[in-house]
Formats: structure tokens, sequence, C-alpha cells
């Protein structure tokens, strides 16, 4: 215990000596904390907000995405979906290019 008394003399030494630096040095760390507290909930309210308008975004109730075909389990479940009265909407993506040797112009 000795050595936590010492800790703590030392430190209201340091404190008494150098008030000035003390209380920049505790003032920067408040707006520090301050500002990171800030910005998680400021994070947290978007998620909230987003969660809450996801339907919206989204325009549906599910989304399933994969860069393979679906397995047959999944088209299944899909099928029984769509037996039951749900509506499906299927959306490919996929980036191209093309190469036009003759001309300058963008193809």
């Amino acid at each position: 215990m000795t050595e936590l008394a010492f800790l703590f003399r030392m430190a209201g030494r340091e404190l008494r000596a150098a008030r000035g630096r003390a209380a920049l040095l505790a003032g920067t760390v408040a707006i520090g904390v301050s500002a990171l507290v800030e910005i998680a909930s400021f994070t947290e309210n978007l998620r909230s907000s987003v969660d809450q308008q996801a339907r919206t975004l989204l325009g549906a109730d599910l989304a399933f995405s994969s860069r393979q075909p679906f397995s047959k389990s999944t088209e299944a479940v899909l099928d029984t979906l769509v037996r039951q009265g749900a509506e499906l909407a299927r959306l490919t993506n996929f980036a191209a290019m093309a190469y036009a040797p003759k001309g300058r112009s963008t193809r």
C-alpha cells in the first residue's frame, strides 16, 4: 500500500506545482471523451433510424444475395414462399466491359 500512497502523493505534488497544465490535460481528456460519446451516440441513432426504415429502404421484407446460383434447398424455400402468396423479384447484376479496337470513341 505504500507504493499506492507514494503514487498519490507524487500526483498531488505535480497537480499543485502545475495547476494550469493539469487543468489543460483534464480539459482535453474531457473533450476527447465527450467527442467519442457523441460519435457513438450518432452512430447508434443512425443505425436505429435505418433499422426502423429498412422495409421502405429495401422495398421488401427479405433479401437474399449470392455470388453463386442459389442451392436447391434455397430455391425450394423461395418456391414455398411464392406458393403461400409472397411476391418474388429476381435481380441479376454484373459488370461488363467492351473493347473497341477501331476508333477512339468510348463504347
